[in-house]
């Protein structure tokens, strides 16, 4: 009876464009929850505020849900053959955008061994990555680790469905964001009771790749994959795949911090070789598995982003 009342509910919003294939990808993966949201995170610094910090962030949230109508865009029908977008005319930021507190110290003082580890975000992420998006809410979640101990100093978890962002516009996200709070701090001061609940805009989505671009299928690679997969569907025994997939799945999430000089140097190596950021990433995880693997196995096959960063 509950998803009679929620396909109803859904049936009465506005249908938008539909979810085209590349988006279709991320869109499955959600659903069957192998790939739940993506995060992408900064740290921000205001100058010293005569309001609560939350006020400041709502406030911005207001001019990006205002600019931005994807983050009012919805995909529904995941499971189906015809999954589309519905636009949500109200979003109440008390639902997407969430606070807490640091309980490890300050960044940058969370271990001797690593002093610029962040345990309190590594727990956060853990958390954040195993928890899909479902309607009414929108599909993102801004959370705010603040520091006690800095009211001026914040950490912003960007999290969103993979359908609607992806990691280049997540961090568009977080520019417009700067830009907003900008906007905020240097405007005439405001009641201190800020609106929680937002209308949305009725602006169109933006055009998807596939409705910019003529993206192609030959012919010879549809019936190279068919025949791949249902004659000759041999897998190489020197092919590692990991251990069988079982649901529910459990994401671990382990970050490594690298500091800005070596950060840099690794990008100008990646340039001077031709090559990508995540080309690069992708070659030295493979090494560290076959470090790690019996000599049985010598391939690996590494499915993700052909990002350029």
């Amino acid at each position: 009876m509950a998803f009679q009342t929620e396909d109803c509910a859904v049936t009465r919003l506005e249908k938008l464009q539909p979810v085209e294939l590349l988006e279709c990808y991320s869109s499955a993966q959600h659903h069957l929850g192998f790939y739940i949201n993506v995060a992408v995170t900064a740290t921000y610094t205001l100058p010293r505020c005569s309001q609560p910090l939350k006020n400041y962030i709502y406030k911005a949230c207001k001019i990006l849900i205002g600019q931005h109508p994807i983050l009012s865009a919805i995909p529904v029908g995941e499971d189906t053959d015809e999954p589309h977008f519905i636009h949500v005319p109200t979003i109440n930021l008390d639902n997407s955008v969430l606070f807490k507190d640091r309980q490890c110290g300050s960044h940058g003082s969370n271990s001797p061994l690593s002093p610029d580890s962040d345990m309190d975000l590594e727990e956060l992420l853990n958390i954040q990555h195993n928890m899909p998006f479902s309607f009414p809410f929108p599909f993102w979640r801004l959370y705010i680790l603040t520091d006690p101990n800095h009211p001026h100093l914040f950490t912003a978890f960007f999290i969103f469905h993979h359908t609607i962002e992806d990691s280049t516009s997540g961090m568009a996200f977080h520019k417009t964001f700067l830009h907003a709070l900008h906007l905020v701090l240097s405007s005439p001061p405001f009641s201190s009771e800020v609106e929680n609940t937002i209308t949305a805009p009725n602006i169109p989505l933006l055009p998807s790749l596939e409705a910019l671009h003529l993206i192609l299928v030959l012919i010879l690679f549809l019936l190279l994959i068919l025949f791949k997969e249902k004659i000759w569907n041999k897998q190489d025994p020197c092919l590692w795949t990991g251990s069988k997939i079982t649901m529910l799945l459990q994401s671990e999430i382990h970050h490594l911090v690298l500091s800005e000089s070596e950060t840099t140097f690794f990008r100008d190596l990646c340039c001077k070789n031709r090559t990508t950021i995540m080309a690069a990433l992708y070659t030295l995880i493979a090494g560290a598995l076959f470090i790690n693997l019996s000599v049985h196995y010598t391939q690996l096959q590494c499915v993700g982003a052909l990002s350029n960063w």
